[in-house]
């Protein structure tokens, strides 16, 4: 979506400086006034370089663009002001805000953009928010319009919330670090379910990275689209969808040690998660967390042999979806709970050795296969087990096998061999949840 950028000669005729208004570059003095009577001509307003203190809330109305300088900052003056809003009744039409920078200062309650009706070629390109509780807030009315390059740093415990009834809205490449922020409660992108009017539709994050909130994206809205974006260190969940439906979650990228899972679905209706990738050490539930109280839901995913994605998670709220390998470039899929593994290892005579162990949480059922590859009968050195996994033990139901003996301990899967001196045993299994 490229939005042209509305420039107050194309209406007037030429820029204003906010310091011709008497905003005071030292800081020292409030500049909220003067800024305040700029904005009110509209048009294309000029911030240059400097620190302007501002303790009252900027109200910004539509056919206005604001380029900031360089080295040019806000600084909140007082607590509970949001830097620029538009209301219900001024609406924000054709309105641009090119390059601000934000500072909280150490003041409660500060927030750097709170929105109404944010649209017609409207977008914020290059925001950069430090010491904010709230980043930008769209609330109803903000329909096909961007927030390109957006950064949050140091204490912002919300970088974007979208309220109500909005529409259309991309946000290109986020950079929300989690930095100073307690985690419990925070969230990267809340895309609410609408209080008053409805749903927020078809929103969009592309690329960029968001790290260090309790939750990465909070997705209640309907067709929402993230699309190779790269969550760190979460503490519960990178993508949590409530509620959503419709929604695609495109070649993301997981990367933590800790918390529920990279995606997780509840009460959720028609997702689809296609081609991520999680690993740095594995969530403690999975890829996935989709119970049964989602439906429709779809995880497609291609083989790989470098052990990402593992344990897949819980999966009884997604499908076991197969596309046809052509369309798929002759690639085997790793659907939902479905999993397969193979590996060798050398094992003495009589001696129990593990050939994998269950994650806790794949429950269900595992058919194990073994073989001496290279004793003349590859009949006489042969075993096959179906092993039962309910979260807590495993149970060998099945076993078969000629001088191969399959065996459980705990959680550990094991085969022992009476064929003589070390010998190199090859295993797969299959999984099935159950």
């Amino acid at each position: 979506m490229a939005l042209t950028k509305v420039t107050y000669s194309m209406i007037y005729g030429s820029e204003l400086n906010v310091v011709d208004f008497g905003a005071d570059p030292s800081g020292v003095n409030n500049s909220s006034t003067a800024i305040q009577a700029a904005l009110d001509l509209r048009g294309s307003i000029y911030i240059p370089d400097g620190t302007y203190r501002i303790s009252a809330d900027l109200v910004i109305k539509s056919n206005t663009c604001v380029t900031f300088g360089q080295k040019a900052v806000l600084k909140a003056g007082a607590n509970n002001i949001t830097f620029f809003k538009s209301n219900s009744t001024t609406n924000a039409y054709q309105v641009q805000i090119h390059n601000a920078q934000l500072d909280g200062n150490g003041f409660t309650g500060v927030t750097g953009f709170d929105m109404y009706n944010f649209r017609l070629n409207a977008g914020l390109f290059n925001p950069y928010m430090t010491a904010v509780n709230k980043g930008i807030v769209f609330r109803y009315g903000c329909f096909g319009t961007v927030i390109e390059n957006p950064t949050t740093y140091d204490n912002v415990s919300y970088p974007v919330r979208l309220m109500d009834n909005c529409a259309e809205v991309r946000i290109s490449n986020p950079n929300f670090d989690g930095t100073g922020i307690s985690p419990t409660g925070t969230i990267g992108i809340d895309i609410q379910v609408g209080a008053t009017i409805g749903v927020n539709i078809g929103c969009r994050v592309d690329g960029g990275y968001i790290q260090g909130f309790e939750t990465g994206v909070y997705d209640r809205g309907v067709g929402t689209q993230i699309n190779g974006t790269y969550f760190e260190s979460c503490v519960n969940t990178d993508i949590l969808a409530s509620s959503a439906s419709q929604c695609t979650y495109t070649s993301t990228q997981h990367w933590s040690s800790t918390g529920n899972s990279a995606v997780q679905g509840i009460l959720s209706d028609g997702i689809t998660i296609f081609s991520p990738a999680m690993g740095s050490g594995a969530r403690y539930v999975g890829v996935l967390n989709f119970n049964n109280s989602n439906t429709n839901c779809t995880y497609i995913c291609a083989a790989t042999t470098s052990f990402r994605n593992i344990p897949i998670g819980v999966t009884t709220g997604v499908s076991f979806s197969i596309k046809d390998n052509n369309i798929l470039c002759n690639r085997v899929v790793a659907t939902a709970g479905y999993q397969t593994n193979s590996n060798s290892l050398i094992i003495a005579t009589a001696t129990a050795s593990t050939m994998f162990t269950i994650s806790a949480a794949n429950r269900g059922r595992y058919d194990v296969v073994s073989l001496i590859a290279n004793s003349g009968s590859a009949s006489d050195y042969t075993a096959a087990a179906t092993v039962i996994w309910d979260g807590a033990q495993a149970r060998l139901i099945a076993n078969d096998g000629t001088r191969l003996t399959t065996t459980v301990s705990g959680a550990n899967v094991q085969v022992t061999q009476t064929s003589g001196s070390n010998q190199t045993v090859y295993w797969s299994y299959t999984f099935t949840p159950i």
